[in-house]
């Protein structure tokens, strides 16, 4: 009987449908392993990536908030960390024991994120309409230094104070604070936030098995999920859960700033849990 090649060893492993895919792939292993993982890079950072551009990369206070957000899901990760070292060995396995404080860790870093937040925005405010004053006490002196000095013309005559005053009165133009209030509102600031987790969240859920498989020939299958490519796998998860990310953020900032109840805040920590239920294994977890 003729010796078994590894190849045909290998494909005995799957169905025969991927046995077909591999002898027709087999000229240039590398180009298709190359197209799969860019592929499957565009789906797993899409989200993130299109809000980036799109929404926050021109405004430099949303950039801001994108960075500070993908630090706190860092401080996240590294808070339940230390919960997992003191987590027996023969338990490691145990996802009710490794869960809950990765949950309640995400939970505390979000709603903690929305709170500094909330703080670095009502100090800005006040600074705005302190240097607001200040700017309308010195126009006022100029006006009244100038008005003095000459004989006070009609009311409503061009270059008088009285027009020069309405030209620049508050309900002329939008003061700083409404600007400042247009740009940084709940909605953008909670999906450039989103962006954040959800981007760091998709780097560290995906990002190292891409880097670990973009320099292998071949395409890595689980036992688990035979008839799909872990790449394919793991992009789909990690879209999922950024999407997720995103909408977490937001009922998080909806939440906090009604949180005097917490209750959108504690509907944002449920909806993690069930996110990281041994069901998202498969897409069912994260898309619900």
């Amino acid at each position: 009987a003729p010796t078994p090649t590894p190849t045909t060893t290998i494909g005995r492993q799957f169905t025969g449908h991927y046995h077909r895919h591999q002898r027709r792939t087999s000229d240039d292993p590398t180009m298709t392993t190359a197209a799969l993982a860019w592929g499957c890079a565009f789906i797993a950072f899409s989200p993130s990536v299109s809000l980036l551009f799109l929404l926050a990369y021109r405004k430099a206070q949303l950039v801001i908030v994108v960075t500070t957000s993908a630090f706190a899901f860092l401080l996240s990760s590294l808070l339940a960390s230390l919960f997992w070292l003191a987590v027996p060995a023969s338990h490691r396995s145990n996802p009710l024991a490794l869960v809950p404080p990765a949950v309640v860790c995400q939970f505390i870093l979000r709603c903690g994120f929305v709170h500094l937040y909330h703080r670095v925005e009502s100090v800005i405010q006040k600074s705005i309409r302190k240097h607001e004053r200040h700017e309308a006490e010195q126009a006022e002196r100029r006006r009244q230094r100038e008005g003095g000095g000459s004989s006070s013309p009609s009311r409503g005559s061009p270059g008088s104070p009285t027009e020069n005053r309405d030209a620049t009165s508050p309900s002329a133009a939008l003061s700083e604070t409404a600007r400042l209030r247009l740009e940084l509102n709940d909605w953008a600031c909670g999906l450039a936030s989103g962006t954040g987790f959800g981007g760091m969240h998709a780097i560290l859920l995906f990002g190292t098995l891409l880097a670990s498989e973009s320099g292998q020939v071949g395409t890595l299958y689980q036992d688990s999920c035979p008839g799909i490519p872990s790449l394919v796998n793991s992009a789909t998860m990690a879209f999922l859960f950024s999407v997720l990310d995103i909408f977490i953020m937001l009922l998080t900032f909806y939440g906090m700033r009604r949180r005097r109840d917490g209750t959108l805040a504690r509907g944002g920590g449920e909806i993690s849990l069930s996110s990281y239920s041994r069901d998202s294994r498969d897409s069912g977890g994260p898309s619900v």
